[in-house]
């Protein structure tokens, strides 16, 4: 489905930095994903559908500047690594497009918190580092390529699930889970149930 109203995202902003996500891992998150999208035949500009478990909400459209080279693939041949970091950036492009928030840190796996990254709005002018910085959120991701929708919406299920871990923050919380072969990505919310 063609959306000439579809939002751009554009995986070059990964190599932007921000607070929580260098200039140099936002590059391999945009490598990763095009790897991705490209072991599903998919080019720049390829249309992707942005829904949540009850509805579309709208069209992305999801756009980069060089073609997929063999040493890029050589670079992201281990399929789980490259769909859990192309997963991630698609999911940080999304969050900075629809929320407030930006990446603020990248969470210790080990600590099993049931969310990927922290969150935080991104300050005004007028705003102290301070204050931007207890202003979070959680964010929880995950991609595969390929498969049914009822195992992605499974495993939106099983992540809004995984995110109650960290409840006790108080924190929002986003889950974003990304199916490179349509594509599509599902974007959910969730307050914490205390």
């Amino acid at each position: 489905m063609v959306d000439a109203n579809a939002k751009t995202l554009v995986l070059e902003d990964l190599k932007r930095g921000y607070p929580g996500l260098d200039k140099d891992t936002g590059g391999s998150h945009r490598i990763a994903a095009m790897v991705c999208l490209d072991s599903q035949n998919h080019e720049s500009d390829v249309h992707c559908e942005l829904k949540s478990l009850k509805e579309t909400m709208s069209m992305l459209r999801l756009t980069w500047n060089e073609a997929v080279t063999q040493q890029m693939k050589n670079t992201w041949y281990d399929r789980r690594e490259a769909t859990e970091m192309g997963a991630a950036g698609l999911a940080i492009l999304v969050i900075l497009s629809r929320t407030n928030y930006t990446v603020l840190r990248r969470m210790d796996q080990d600590e099993d918190t049931g969310m990927d990254y922290w969150l935080s709005t991104r300050p005004t002018a007028g705003e102290l580092t301070e204050n931007f910085l207890l202003k979070h959120a959680r964010l929880e991701v995950a991609g595969r390529r390929p498969a049914t929708t009822k195992t992605i919406e499974k495993l939106v299920r099983d992540k809004l699930n995984r995110s109650r871990k960290s409840d006790d923050t108080g924190k929002l919380a986003y889950v974003v889970v990304v199916e490179f072969s349509k594509p599509v990505v599902y974007f959910e919310t969730r307050m914490a149930d205390l």
